[in-house]
C-alpha cells in the first residue's frame, strides 16, 4: 500500500478532493476497485484537474496509471480534453507526460500521434511555458513525427524570431531548422 500521509495537507482544504484521495489510499492495490475509482474521478473533469494539480492528486494517479490499459483509457479520455489545462500545472504536467509514454510504450497507433497533434495545436500557448511547455513542444519535436513537426512549425512560424530571443525557446527553433534541414519534413 503506497503511504501519502506526508500530502494529507495538499487535500485537506477541499472536502471533495480529500474524499477521493483517501478512497484512492484504500484502494490502491485493488485494480478492478482503482478502475471504478478512475471513472469516478474522471467523470468530474473539473474535480480531476483540481485533484491532479495537488501532489496527493498526482501521486495517486501516478500510481494507477500502467496498472491496467482500461485506467490509463480513462485518464487519457479527460486529459485529451483537458490538455490545456493539465499541462502547464506542474504535477499534472508529469502525469501527461506519463501517459504519453506509456501508450508509445504499448505501440498505440492511434492515440500517439492524437496527443502529438494536441501539442502541436497548442503549441503556441505551451511555448509561453517556459519550462513544461518547451519542454514537451521539444519532446514532441524529437519524436520525428513529419505532420507533429509540420503542425508545430505552422503554429509557430510567425514567432519564430520572438522565440529565438528567448533562452528555451531558441531551442525549439533550431530543432524544427534542424529537421527542415534533414529533410524530414518540409519546415
Amino acid at each position: 500500500m503506497l503511504n501519502l500521509d506526508f500530502t494529507h495537507k495538499t487535500t485537506q482544504a477541499t472536502p471533495r478532493l480529500h474524499a477521493v484521495a483517501t478512497e484512492f489510499l484504500r484502494v490502491s492495490n485493488d485494480v478492478a476497485e482503482l478502475h471504478k475509482l478512475s471513472s469516478k474521478l474522471t467523470s468530474d473533469p473539473y474535480l480531476f484537474v483540481e485533484f491532479v494539480k495537488t501532489i496527493r492528486g498526482f501521486l495517486s494517479v501516478q500510481t494507477a496509471l500502467g496498472l491496467s490499459g482500461e485506467i490509463d483509457t480513462v485518464f487519457l479520455q479527460v486529459i485529451k480534453g483537458w490538455f490545456p489545462d493539465l499541462i502547464t500545472e506542474t504535477f499534472s504536467f508529469l502525469i501527461v507526460v506519463r501517459i504519453i509514454n506509456l501508450f508509445n510504450k504499448r505501440a498505440n497507433s492511434k492515440v500517439y500521434p492524437d496527443i502529438l497533434r494536441r501539442i502541436g495545436n497548442n503549441a503556441l500557448y505551451l511555448t509561453r511555458n517556459p519550462l513544461r511547455g518547451i519542454c514537451l513542444v521539444e519532446k514532441a519535436i524529437n519524436v520525428r513525427d513529419p505532420d507533429c513537426t509540420v503542425f508545430i512549425a505552422l503554429k509557430l512560424h510567425s514567432h519564430y524570431v520572438e522565440l529565438s530571443f528567448e533562452e528555451l525557446g531558441s531551442n525549439i527553433v533550431e530543432k524544427l531548422l534542424s529537421v527542415g534541414e534533414s529533410g524530414i519534413c518540409g519546415v
